[in-house]
């Protein structure tokens, strides 16, 4: 698709200190790290980011999604409305605290 940069979000600081690292992993994880730090190096500009859980629930409302769907699915541009509405609320808890 011609993408040169991409950002990675995770809650596991442990999965984002690994791939941020510039040992080889010997942990229980290491072959899905060894295989994101091969498709990484495809790319311009890649940024591994920690955050909480709570931070995460687009992510977890897309996985979710595609569990239930059973099937493969991209949207590139415009995301799905309901995707939309999360990312939205998201963003106002971000910069407004309750």
């Amino acid at each position: 698709m011609g993408f040169r940069s991409m950002e990675v979000e995770n809650f596991s600081l442990v999965v984002i200190k690994k791939l941020k690292a510039t040992y080889i992993d010997m942990s229980v994880i290491s072959n899905f790290i060894w295989d994101a730090k091969q498709i990484s190096a495809g790319f311009e500009r890649i940024k591994f980011q920690h955050i909480k859980r709570g931070g995460n629930r687009v992510a977890n409302l897309l996985a979710t999604e595609g569990f239930w769907r059973k099937q493969d699915v991209w949207w590139i541009e415009k995301a799905p409305v309901v995707v939309q509405k999360v990312a939205k609320t998201d963003r106002q808890n971000i910069h407004h605290p309750s």
